[in-house]
């Protein structure tokens, strides 16, 4: 008898992906995925078979959601960004017996939020995420780096499995770097308006090159509102017009071909954050930053990629931290077709399905 997995699924850019994903590569399994209900459609295969709620704690009260879960072989939770109320229902409703089920498949941004806590209310949402992870099967990370991340924030020790997150086999998208038309050095700076991509610390060091002909791309179209005014205002202090914020969303194909003509991608995220961005900029053969106390860091050395630390821009004269060599080039592409292997996604996710 096929498996029966359902997948709670946090509602964001990578939604569509991943049900497209689950569905399209594990054929024999009998898919259920639930998700927030917005305005916008999901664009999914036929077969897709999606439950929507509008506000979480409407989970608890969907009898056919109820009837899912009980059924299921697995329950998978993608994307932990769930309110402390509903963690709470979560830990008082829920029976033993559907707790075991469950594996939390963690993003990143689900945990990282608990690694600098200043308020009371933080403790306390904090306390209850460790307390309802504990109560769970098992733990589902992005990169093995961050188990040790997660561990350290949380001070759990629990089982984990390395599963990705998947890309849309619905979507075919161009990847191909434009001839230059000009001298500019366009540098892509970040990937989203939230206080992890270290912005103003970055800006800082780039800022002894303004006087070059260079434009900085910077995507701000997510994230926080605040932090995305203050970023824009330090932007335009320290490079002027050569500072270009990208503050609209774009579909991925727009996005692709701005990132492709781009030179340069630096990340001075503090945490495992921009994995898209940064893995579609070593697919389009750019030059790449990483800021090197990240657990990106070791992921990307381990694979074999050919990048550079944040760190070290200070200390670099604009043609050495500009140049670029085509054998890294080279070594890049073969990493990233390597990393892109679905054999290697299907690996990860069928030992999460079968243990």
């Amino acid at each position: 008898m096929n498996k029966k997995i359902v997948h709670f699924v946090a509602r964001d850019k990578f939604t569509e992906g991943y049900i497209n994903w689950m569905t399209n590569m594990f054929p024999d399994i009998q898919h259920c995925f639930v998700t927030r209900k917005t305005n916008k459609d999901l664009d999914l295969y036929e077969e897709c078979k999606v439950f929507y709620y509008k506000k979480e704690i409407d989970i608890f009260k969907l009898d056919e959601i109820k009837r899912l879960v009980t059924k299921a072989d697995r329950i998978i939770i993608s994307g932990f960004f769930y309110r402390t109320t509903t963690e709470i229902l979560f830990l008082l409703n829920v029976p033993k017996i559907v707790k075991n089920k469950i594996f939390i498949h963690f993003w990143g941004g689900d945990f990282y939020k608990y690694r600098d806590i200043k308020s009371i209310r933080e403790i306390i949402e904090k306390y209850i995420r460790r307390k309802t992870i504990n109560s769970v099967r098992a733990i589902i990370m992005l990169i093995e780096e961050d188990y040790e991340q997660i561990k350290n924030i949380l001070n759990i020790e629990k089982e984990y499995y390395v599963a990705i997150m998947p890309n849309d086999p619905k979507k075919n998208y161009i990847f191909k770097s434009e001839k230059k038309v000009d001298n500019t050095l366009r540098i892509l700076i970040g990937n989203s308006a939230t206080k992890e991509n270290q912005h103003n610390e970055i800006f800082d060091v780039i800022g002894k090159f303004k006087e070059q002909d260079i434009e900085i791309i910077c995507p701000l179209s997510y994230g926080d509102e605040k932090y995305r005014e203050k970023v824009i205002s330090k932007g335009n202090e320290v490079f002027g017009k050569k500072f270009k914020p990208i503050t609209k969303y774009m579909d991925k194909q727009s996005y692709i071909n701005l990132l492709s003509n781009c030179d340069i991608g630096i990340f001075n995220n503090n945490r495992q954050q921009a994995m898209g961005n940064i893995n579609l900029m070593f697919e389009l053969g750019k030059k790449l930053y990483i800021r090197s106390d990240n657990s990106m860091w070791n992921k990307y050395k381990k694979e074999g990629f050919v990048f550079y630390d944040t760190t070290k821009i200070t200390d670099m004269s604009f043609d050495e931290f500009k140049a670029q060599n085509e054998s890294d080039k080279k070594e890049n592409f073969k990493a990233i077709t390597a990393l892109n292997d679905n054999s290697k996604g299907v690996e990860g996710w069928k030992k999460v399905f079968d243990n």
